[in-house]
């Protein structure tokens, strides 16, 4: 997978990362009469601690989940309601970010 395989909102930062504009902004009510608000997510790319810890996650759908809250550093309860409001295309665009950083390059030879 090649930087032009990243889905639609999708860019790579000059130190790895890759930048994720949401197609709408979500936003959600926290303690204190706060609101938290998300336009945008940043993706780091996932060492193998992360990969080893989210195997311990349950379902397909959580490990998911986890590495997309470790890929993205919202791993408190608040981040991960967030990422579950996330409109669908959105979650499914996340994890073809996600699988992005999984690839292990390009297949040389026959």
């Amino acid at each position: 997978m090649s930087e032009t395989d990243l889905p639609k909102g999708a860019e790579l930062q000059e130190d790895g990362s890759v930048q994720y504009t949401l197609s709408r902004p979500i936003s959600m009510a926290v303690k204190g009469g706060t609101t938290r608000e998300l336009s945008e997510l940043t993706f780091s790319e996932l060492v193998a601690g992360d990969l080893i810890d989210s195997s311990t996650s349950g379902s397909g759908a959580k490990i998911s989940l986890d590495m997309l809250k470790r890929s993205t550093g919202l791993n408190d309860l608040v981040g991960e309601k967030l990422l579950r409001s996330l409109p669908a295309r959105d979650y499914m665009r996340c994890q073809k970010i996600i699988a992005y950083f999984l690839e292990d390059g390009e297949t040389t030879g026959t």
